[in-house]
């Protein structure tokens, strides 16, 4: 199957989309965090011209993207360890999901993610996620499992079928990487 050819600033587009976090591009890479998220945002060099991926970089980037997702496909989690219980009210929870999830944040902006697709807010994230203190700690249905999982295959199908193509001036373009 054909690959689709993007630009720097679609993929850029779709990572903060989808809360896919630069920090682990970057570690694929072999770049720091900031010549990375230099380059996706355009900022100017020291001449005053803006920064983007060179083609060597490029090709960087494109050999990493079926790595990542690979590295997504294998955060997939399953609901119903020993933990999972059900609550007074009928719900069923897995606290044993909590570290998965962690796992998953090594990629993906949690609170984000959850906010978008579950419609959690913030403080419900962090009761559940992080605050073991929390009543709620732990509290992760099956059907908040599967919305993550479908987001992860999503994004891994589609990390894996881009290309990124140079601009036209990305000969030019000073990474300094």
């Amino acid at each position: 199957m054909e690959k689709v050819k993007v630009s720097q600033d679609k993929l850029y587009e779709y990572l903060t989309v989808h809360n896919i976090k630069l920090a682990r591009i970057a570690e694929l890479m072999g770049k720091s965090l900031p010549v990375i998220s230099s380059c996706f945002l355009h900022h100017q060099n020291r001449h005053g011209k803006p920064r983007c991926f060179s083609v060597d970089n490029i090709l960087l980037l494109n050999n990493i993207l079926p790595h990542i997702a690979n590295e997504l496909r294998d955060c997939l989690m399953t609901f119903g360890s020993e933990q999972t219980f059900t609550n007074s009210w009928g719900y069923t929870y897995d606290p044993a999901l909590v570290a998965s999830m962690k796992r998953v944040a090594r990629y993906i902006n949690i609170g984000p993610l959850t906010e978008r697709l579950l419609d959690w807010s913030r403080s419900k994230c962090k009761n559940i996620l992080t605050d073991s203190h929390s009543p709620v700690y732990g509290n992760i249905m099956e059907a908040d499992i599967l919305s993550i999982n479908t987001e992860l295959l999503s994004v891994a199908a589609v990390l894996e079928n881009y290309e990124v193509v140079p601009d036209e001036d990305a000969y030019e373009c000073s990474s300094s990487n």
